[in-house]
């Protein structure tokens, strides 16, 4: 199958960082390959091997006892998560846990079930590989928006303060045969990403991810095949909003069918620090744009933007 999406190989070259801001700016995905990445094909696979375990042999008793919360840190049970309240009738096919950023000193900041408390140097070790290619990636964003390359770099490095980055292990179980009684029902409903941008990985023969392309390209939902050996980047809101609509955060959505086998993927969210301004950045490219995104307005900050979100998806109330 075609993909619809660039596959690119990172290097330092002004070749690269074009490619990347073309891919950004036309459909918000890219493939990343591996190599030169940061991140090995072995390492990938011991990750997947950590959720599988999990997912598959932690007792639903132990999964509960971390279950998430306004922190949006711990396990999302089947159909707790409605990624498209609007549409949605049932809740997602799909479990979750999510992990928050860890210490400096690579432990946990949140309760964690038995095996993945057991593998806790491995998922401290994994996201600090994803939060170094999340840096890569910005500074090619930044070089290529005309800024400083280090630009992004103080909005979303851990030791400047904490933020709503999140390791996802994610777990869509066998379709059930009920699935599609209601034609809204959906693996993971229709959404874009919260945060600046999203490290991707799926395991080959387990597709279903699918982008709504802009009408541009012909519009509707396209599949997205499975690359092996390459992580799926796509650009979230905030990367989005800082840029006035240059940037694309393109709607997505996992889906399934009766019979369907089971999936795995892992999911890195990049988020700025707490406590960052989301104040439209100073690129000529951006002031083109006109006033759509950050302007002179209500100045929010990252906390704001990712908790109004997150009520919305899960129906949760602010205090």
């Amino acid at each position: 199958m075609d993909s619809p999406i660039p596959i690119l190989k990172l290097d330092d070259t002004p070749e690269c960082t074009n490619a990347i801001l073309a891919a950004a700016r036309d459909l918000g995905f890219l493939y990343i390959s591996l190599e030169n990445s940061g991140i090995s094909p072995s390492e990938v696979d011991q990750l997947f091997a950590i959720s599988k375990q999990f997912f598959k042999e932690t007792p639903t008793a132990d999964k509960a006892a971390c279950s998430i919360s306004a922190d949006n840190k711990g396990w999302s049970a089947e159909h707790s998560e409605v990624l498209d309240p609007e549409a949605q009738k049932r809740g997602d096919f799909k479990q979750a846990f999510n992990l928050g950023e860890f210490s400096l000193s690579g432990h946990a900041q949140q309760p964690l079930p038995p095996l993945l408390q057991s593998q806790e140097p491995y998922l401290s070790h994994f996201t600090q590989l994803c939060q170094k290619l999340s840096q890569k990636l910005l500074s090619h964003f930044s070089t290529a928006l005309g800024l400083d390359p280090t630009y992004f770099h103080a909005s979303h490095t851990p030791e400047t303060g904490p933020s709503g980055s999140i390791l996802r292990l994610l777990f869509y179980p066998a379709v059930p045969a009920d699935f599609g009684s209601d034609p809204s029902d959906m693996r993971a409903g229709a959404h874009s990403d919260y945060g600046s941008l999203t490290l991707l990985f799926q395991r080959p023969g387990q597709p279903g991810l699918e982008i709504l392309m802009p009408k541009s390209a012909g519009g509707g939902w396209r599949k997205v095949p499975v690359i092996e050996n390459a992580v799926c980047v796509n650009i979230g809101d905030l990367l989005s909003y800082w840029t006035g609509g240059l940037l694309k955060s393109t709607v997505h959505r996992v889906v399934g069918q009766k019979g369907g086998e089971e999936r795995f993927s892992v999911a890195y969210f990049c988020h700025p620090v707490n406590t960052t301004r989301l104040e439209r950045i100073p690129s000529e490219m951006v002031r083109e744009m006109g006033e759509r995104g950050a302007n002179e307005g209500k100045v929010l900050t990252a906390m704001e933007h990712l908790e109004g979100r997150l009520a919305a998806t899960y129906g949760w109330k602010k205090k």
